[in-house]
Order: structure tokens, then C-alpha cells, then sequence
């Protein structure tokens, strides 16, 4: 089972593959079991993975679960690849500090790692997929920002 965290008016937060996963980011999860910060709903595996890994966007969410739609990412060449990766790791860096358990800033930390040994001279261009789901076909273990 995974969740869904959507914010008090609704809005998308992130997803977590399990509570644990939810402690380690806000901490009190019962806020969000009991609707008094958002709310926590339930996700298929299928989609937690569908949107953490960039294939889908969020399009609604309410109480009784989300909407989705495709998402598409193509990264022309690599310069446009490294730009992003360089993204992605900066993000990481920036808020890295709001992990509250150190199991989430370790994965933050194996997730930079993996980030910074892409070999983007060896990938075939354009690459038709996000940075996440590419990594996830390489056997890589990827935390999305998704998942924060």
C-alpha cells in the first residue's frame, strides 16, 4: 500500500511507499491521518511508482484519491541532460535538511550519488524518458523529489 499526501486545500504534496517513508518527511502523520494538516490517501503501487518516477503528473487529488495523466520528458542532448541531473542534485542538497530521519537523508544522499555517476557520454539521444525512470531501468534504487 502507498499513499498519496495532499496538502489541506488538496493539492498535491508527495508520495510515500509506506509510513515509515511519511514519518521521515513531516513526522506527524497523524496530522495527516486525521485531516487536520491534509489528508493521506491510499495509491496503488502502479501509481506511486507512475509518479514518482516521472511518468505521470498529478492533474487532481481529493480525499477519495488522485488523477493522472502522462508526462512526457525528452532531453535532446546532453548538455540539456546534465543541466537537468545539476538541477536535481542541487534540489537535493537544498532540502536534504528537512529529513527528519537519518534513513531519509542516507537515501537523500545515495540518490545525489547515483545522480553524480550518470554517464551521460554513453546514453543514446534523445533519451524519451525522466531522469527517474531511466535510472529505474539501470537497476538504480531512485528517490524522486516526488517522494518529499
Amino acid at each position: 500500500m502507498a499513499w498519496a499526501i495532499l496538502s489541506k486545500h488538496k493539492g498535491f504534496s508527495f508520495v510515500a511507499a509506506n509510513d515509515q517513508d511519511i514519518d521521515g518527511v513531516i513526522g506527524n502523520r497523524g496530522a495527516y491521518e486525521n485531516n487536520h494538516c491534509g489528508y493521506k490517501v491510499e495509491i496503488s503501487e502502479t501509481d506511486f511508482n507512475s509518479i514518482r518516477l516521472y511518468q505521470k503528473n498529478v492533474v487532481s487529488a481529493d480525499e477519495n484519491g488522485v488523477v493522472l495523466e502522462d508526462k512526457n520528458d525528452v532531453y535532446e542532448n546532453e548538455e540539456i541532460l546534465k543541466k537537468e541531473i545539476q538541477n536535481k542534485i542541487s534540489w537535493l542538497k537544498e532540502n536534504r535538511n528537512r529529513m527528519l530521519t537519518e534513513s531519509m537523508k542516507s537515501r537523500v544522499d545515495d540518490m545525489e550519488t547515483v545522480l553524480l555517476n550518470i554517464d551521460t557520454a554513453s546514453i543514446s539521444y534523445p533519451l524519451n524518458s525522466s531522469i527517474e525512470t531511466y535510472l529505474n531501468q539501470q537497476g538504480q534504487t531512485v528517490l524522486s523529489d516526488r517522494q518529499f
